[in-house]
């Protein structure tokens, strides 16, 4: 049996114009969900990285006021004080090592008895830096302080606070043992 074909069959041939819109809206919505999804990982990305680094930097700041203080155990009160200053805006303490805030960073000089020295940017976006000594059971204004009580005094120690400009506050406190 042949089959006889009619140039008007009623037989598709092809796709319809309806079924390749529907194609291309399918095509496109899934596109764009694509975009916004991968657009959203990118910018999670990103802020996670800049999360990590404030972070380091505030472990790596953290670090390294615990050596420098801790370093100072077993010396002479007469000798630490005598070589301990602040005035607001830096911080020097004995053995060479000076704290620095300028224009809203936080650095960290360390110079050797050769005198040569190394700065490091230690925090950025700092908006000011305070110290208080411990005296007689409770933390005071280093400019109020008087360095005779301090010697006088049995236990000491230092609190640092460092201001951030979003008003965020890291605040350390390092007891000072073993003076001679």
């Amino acid at each position: 049996m042949k089959k006889i074909y009619c140039e008007n069959s009623l037989e598709p041939r092809g796709l319809t114009l309806l079924e390749v819109l529907v194609a291309l809206t399918v095509i496109s919505a899934v596109s764009l969900i694509s975009f916004r999804v991968v657009s959203e990982l990118t910018q999670v990305h990103t802020r996670s990285q800049r999360e990590e680094l404030r972070q380091k930097s505030v472990f790596n700041l953290n670090r390294l006021l615990k050596a420098d203080f801790q370093s100072y155990n077993y010396y002479s009160k007469q000798h630490f004080f005598d070589n301990f200053f602040f005035d607001g805006e830096k911080l020097e303490l004995p053995g060479g090592i000076t704290w620095k805030l300028e224009s809203g960073e936080l650095h960290r000089e360390k110079r050797n008895q050769k005198k040569n020295s190394r700065t490091l940017v230690v925090l950025e976006g700092v908006n000011a830096l305070r110290i208080s000594l411990w005296l007689n059971g409770v933390f005071v204004s280093y400019n109020t302080v008087n360095k005779k009580d301090l010697i006088d005094s049995n236990t000491f120690g230092i609190e640092v606070e460092i201001i951030k400009k979003s008003n965020n506050v890291i605040r350390q406190v390092f007891r000072i043992r073993g003076f001679v």
